[in-house]
C-alpha cells in the first residue's frame, strides 16, 4: 500500500472509529417532519412529488427549502432500511467520511504534499464542529453539498477538456440541488484556481506559506 492511500485509509479508519457510536441514535427534531412523516421518502411512487416540491411541502411549514437530492438520498435509504435510523445515521457517516477523502485529495492536488493532505483531511473527519451534521440526519444537506462542491473544484482543477469543465459544473448544480450555500461556489473556486496556478506556475518554489483557511461545512 503506497503512502496515499495509506493516508486515505487512517483517515477513514479514525472517522469511523469517532462517528460508529452516532448508529445507535435515534431521530431527533427536524428529522420527524423530514423523514418520519415524510410520505414523499416512503415509496418510489412519489418520486415526481418528491424533485419537484420543497422539503417541508407537507408540514405546512414557512421554511420551504427546495432540496431535491436530500430527498432522494432518505428515499434510498428508507427503501433499505425503512424508518430504522441506523441505517439513515451510516449514510451520513459513510458521507463524511468521503468528503473526508476529497479534502485529502484537494489538498494533495493543491500543493503536491501528501503529508499535509493527510493532516487536512485527518483534521477534518476529526474536528468536533462537523459532530452536529454527522449526528443529525437531516444535516445531510450540509454534507452532499460539501462532497459535490469538493467534487467540482477537484475535477476543474485536474481537467484538460471542456466535457470535464462540464462535468465540474454538473457538481455544482447537484451542490445547489443539495443545500443554498453551494452559492458560494464560485468564489471557492476563483479562490482555490488562483492558488493551484499560482503554485504550479513554473519556477515558483514549492515551499510556500499557507493561509489558515477553514475547510468544514
Amino acid at each position: 500500500m503506497n503512502n496515499k492511500k495509506a493516508h486515505i485509509f487512517f483517515i477513514i479508519l479514525s472517522g469511523l472509529l469517532v462517528y460508529v457510536n452516532s448508529l445507535r441514535n435515534s431521530f431527533v427534531w427536524d428529522d420527524i417532519l423530514v423523514i418520519v412523516n415524510n410520505d414523499f421518502i416512503k415509496g418510489w411512487a412519489l418520486i415526481g412529488e418528491l424533485l419537484s416540491k420543497p422539503l417541508f411541502y407537507l408540514t405546512n411549514s414557512d421554511y420551504l427549502y427546495y432540496r431535491p437530492l436530500l430527498g432522494l438520498s432518505f428515499l434510498f435509504d428508507y427503501s433499505i432500511w425503512g424508518l430504522n435510523p441506523f441505517g439513515f445515521h451510516l449514510t451520513n457517516i459513510i458521507l463524511h467520511l468521503c468528503a473526508g477523502a476529497l479534502i485529502y485529495r484537494l489538498f494533495d492536488i493543491l500543493f503536491n504534499k501528501s503529508h499535509l493532505a493527510f493532516c487536512a483531511g485527518f483534521f477534518f473527519v476529526l474536528h468536533p464542529i462537523n459532530t452536529s451534521v454527522v449526528n443529525y440526519a437531516t444535516s445531510r444537506a450540509d454534507i452532499l453539498a460539501a462532497l459535490f462542491i469538493l467534487c467540482a473544484l477537484i475535477i476543474f482543477l485536474k481537467t484538460k477538456t471542456y466535457k470535464y469543465y462540464l462535468l465540474s459544473l454538473f457538481c455544482f448544480i447537484l451542490a445547489l440541488l443539495s443545500k443554498e450555500i453551494a452559492l458560494v461556489f464560485p468564489l471557492f473556486l476563483v479562490f482555490t484556481a488562483e492558488m493551484y496556478f499560482k503554485i504550479n506556475k513554473p519556477g515558483t518554489e514549492k515551499g510556500i506559506v499557507i493561509r489558515k483557511e477553514r475547510l468544514w461545512y
